[in-house]
C-alpha cells in the first residue's frame, strides 16, 4: 500500500508540476538552468557508480530522500545515510563498468522539479559475466537553500530480463 500510494504521488506531483511547467510561461533559461543542474547530478552518480563511490552516490541526494529500489516489494530507503549504505553493500559485491542515464523530460516548478528517462547498466558480479540491463525512471528534484539541486526521490524501473 506505502509503495502504491507514493507511485500515486510522483505521477500526480509530476503530472502537476508538467501542468505548472506548461502554464506558467517560464523563461528558457530557467529550464535550461535546471537540466544542465540535472545533467550535472546525472554525471556525477554515474562517475560515482563506476568508480565504485557510494559516498559520492549519497552526494547527490537530499538529506531526507526516498529511493525505491528494484526489485519491487523491497519497501524504502530513506536519508542520505541509509542510501550511502545500501550503495556501500552493492558495491561490495557488485563492480560496474557503466552507467548511462538518458533524460526524456524534465518539468519545472519553483524548488521542484521532476525527470523522466531511461538507463542502461553494465555490471559483473564477482568473476560472472558481464551483465547490461536497461530500464526507465522517475527522478523528483529540489534545490535545497544551498542552491544545489538534489534528488529527493528516485524511483527507478528495471525493463523485463531477456
Amino acid at each position: 500500500m506505502r509503495v502504491a500510494g507514493l507511485i500515486s504521488i510522483f505521477l500526480i506531483s509530476a503530472f502537476g508540476l508538467s501542468c505548472a511547467h506548461s502554464s506558467a510561461g517560464r523563461a528558457e533559461s530557467d529550464d535550461s538552468a535546471v537540466r544542465a543542474a540535472i545533467k550535472k547530478g546525472n554525471d556525477a552518480i554515474c562517475a560515482a557508480v563506476k568508480r565504485g563511490d557510494a559516498a559520492a552516490i549519497a552526494q547527490v541526494f537530499t538529506e531526507d530522500a526516498d529511493f525505491i529500489p528494484a526489485p519491487p516489494g523491497k519497501g524504502f530507503i530513506s536519508g542520505r545515510a541509509a542510501i550511502e549504505a545500501l550503495n556501500a553493500q552493492r558495491l561490495q559485491k557488485r563492480r560496474y563498468l557503466d552507467l548511462v542515464l538518458s533524460t526524456a523530460s524534465v518539468g519545472t516548478s519553483g524548488d521542484l522539479a521532476y525527470e523522466t528517462g531511461t538507463n542502461s547498466v553494465t555490471f559483473q558480479d564477482g568473476d560472472g559475466a558481464l551483465v547490461t540491463r536497461t530500464g526507465r525512471y522517475l527522478v523528483v528534484w529540489r534545490r535545497d537553500p544551498d542552491g544545489v539541486w538534489r534528488i529527493r526521490a528516485d524511483l527507478p524501473i528495471g525493463d523485463p530480463a531477456p
